[in-house]
């Protein structure tokens, strides 16, 4: 008798929770009501998938040519920003403050490989305009149809 392995299962589009494909193409990171796995994945308005390692939102993980976001445990991203060196922009950050009254306890932290198809510079816009982050001003359609 083989000891057989149980079939294999594609993983899902969804952020790694096996939530329908559809919610994140639309720019939606919410997750269900559990934590956030370390494989937590955000998608643009094309459904492009970026996957984000969670840390504790007070964090100051090293990484190079990032992109971080301040969060809840169930995915609500607060902010999405950019950083050449994520420990230096993390150090005096003033939206972390914020962020975490308003709720978020995670720092998302995205590093591209150099092989990516989409450069940093230009994830950190594509999420912003899918996701909508309150805290985020720059990139921000809902910010500037309310706030005109």
């Amino acid at each position: 008798m083989a000891n057989s392995l149980p079939p294999y299962k594609p993983p899902s589009r969804g952020i790694g929770l096996g939530l329908p494909p559809i919610a994140p193409r639309l720019g939606f990171g919410l997750a269900p009501q559990v934590s956030a796995p370390a494989g937590f994945w955000l998608y643009d308005l094309l459904g492009t998938g970026y996957s984000f390692a969670a840390h504790p939102l007070w964090s100051n993980p090293e990484a190079r040519n990032a992109v971080y976001g301040f969060g809840d445990r169930l995915g609500r991203i607060q902010y999405i920003g950019k950083a050449d060196n994520l420990r230096s922009r993390l150090t005096a950050h003033q939206r972390r403050l914020e962020a975490s009254q308003a709720g978020a306890d995670t720092l998302y932290v995205h590093v591209p490989s150099r092989w990516a198809l989409v450069p940093y510079l230009e994830v950190e816009k594509r999420l912003i305009e899918a996701l909508c982050p309150p805290l985020n001003h720059q990139h921000n359609w809902a910010k500037s149809l309310f706030n005109s």
